[in-house]
């Protein structure tokens, strides 16, 4: 959720491998049509996993992304993207592809020391990178 903005997004699943982020108006009420979708091939988006953490004052989304395979893959990452574009790739990647990430699991932020703060299944591992781009 992003109260700054008054926006729901929500991740999940869109089938064949991909997956997607919908955003809605906070306010929103019966059948609408959603403010923006972010998916299709150019978002490099596979599967999600956990939480994501929302950064409303920049309108970002950080969702780990988990490769094929019960183990966890290193095609595994943690993404960051624009919810105020959609359709195109992450602004950044970290903890993979080919680097710590295997099953990335939650994700939140820390504006304060200009942290992301992830979790990580098989490496069983809290992990937080000093990411000042993102703030």
């Amino acid at each position: 959720m992003d109260p700054v903005n008054n926006l729901i997004l929500m991740v999940g699943g869109a089938g064949q491998g991909t997956s997607r982020v919908i955003v809605y108006d906070w306010t929103a009420n019966g059948n609408v049509k959603p403010k923006g979708i972010i998916t299709g091939p150019n978002s490099e988006m596979k599967g999600t996993q956990g939480p994501p953490a929302v950064y409303p004052p920049k309108k970002l989304i950080i969702i780990g992304m988990y490769g094929p395979g019960e183990l966890g893959t290193p095609d595994s990452y943690f993404g960051v993207w624009s919810y105020a574009k959609y359709g195109v790739p992450p602004i950044w990647k970290f903890g993979g592809p080919n680097q710590l990430v295997r099953q990335p699991r939650g994700a939140t932020v820390d504006p304060a020391h200009k942290t992301v703060i992830v979790t990580d299944k098989r490496v069983n591992a809290l992990i937080t990178w000093f990411f000042p781009e993102m703030f």
